[in-house]
């Protein structure tokens, strides 16, 4: 809750006007190094190697180096599923870039690889006969409303400022991308405000902070998604899963790095 307070504080404020000093290679800067961060954060998961989880400066290379350490433990299974992955992600990728005039839609490979990796998986059970992590057990439901815990305010405020902020920050910088890709503009304020209330709404249901997804986001916007119209069906389709169909994913492969090499690929080059 305190983070939406500090951005519903900082809209009212008229504060998202620090969004025009965010130049364009400052904020192409941030988002690739971003990219990186979250290539090497996932490299483990592409090579099925368990390693510690580091957080604080040089994490990104305290996590490259763990991964090298224990490179002959990969799990050759769980490296085969995410190259093949990454393959028909990548061919999708180019081929809708290239026929982009000629396709009447974008071919929605995102999709086909979620049905196909689930389907073989199920069928060839890579859990237990590879050993390869899938997503596991999805819970099937919404948690239920409840008033935040005000007693913890005075431990959490200095994060909760600092989540604030990144998260105003990451949300400003890709929206400034497709904004010049797009040919529009972005208000700040607006940004900020609509941060807040999301914020303080997924407060009583105990839910992550709100803000902009990489990955997720350049999927969208790599399949055609352009409009609000886009992201409603996209969490529309995130509910039906939560209250309904989890369990038909639950043996999807857990090799997400392979999706976050398609598309943080793609945003360097850019």
């Amino acid at each position: 809750m305190l983070p939406s307070f500090c951005q519903l504080f900082l809209g009212f404020l008229r504060f998202g006007f620090v969004a025009i000093y965010l130049t364009e290679p400052l904020v192409r800067g941030f988002t690739t190094a971003a990219a990186v961060h979250v290539f090497t954060s996932q490299l483990k998961y592409l090579l099925g190697i368990k390693t510690k989880r580091f957080s604080g400066p040089l994490s990104c290379l305290y996590s490259v180096i763990a991964v090298f350490a224990n490179i002959t433990k990969t799990n050759v299974a769980a490296l085969v599923v995410g190259l093949i992955c990454m393959a028909l992600l990548l061919s999708g990728k180019e081929i809708n870039d290239r026929f982009k005039k000629k396709l009447p839609v974008p071919i929605p490979m995102e999709i086909i690889v979620v049905v196909i990796g689930t389907g073989v998986s199920s069928g060839m059970d890579l859990s237990k006969t590879y050993g390869v992590d899938i997503v596991g057990n999805i819970p099937k439901g919404l948690r239920p409303p409840e008033v935040p815990d005000i007693h913890l305010i005075p431990s959490v405020f200095v994060d909760a400022v600092a989540i604030a902020i990144v998260g105003f920050s990451m949300t400003i910088s890709m929206a400034k991308i497709f904004a010049l890709k797009h040919g529009y503009t972005v208000d700040g304020n607006q940004e900020l405000i609509a941060l807040g209330i999301c914020n303080s709404v997924g407060s009583f249901f105990q839910t992550f902070t709100v803000t902009c997804s990489m990955s997720r986001t350049l999927v969208q916007e790599s399949t055609g998604g352009k409009t609000q119209i886009a992201g409603t069906l996209a969490s529309l389709l995130v509910l039906l899963v939560i209250v309904a169909i989890g369990y038909l994913f639950e043996p999807l492969p857990q090799v997400r790095a392979c999706w976050c090499v398609c598309f943080c690929s793609g945003d360097i080059r850019s």
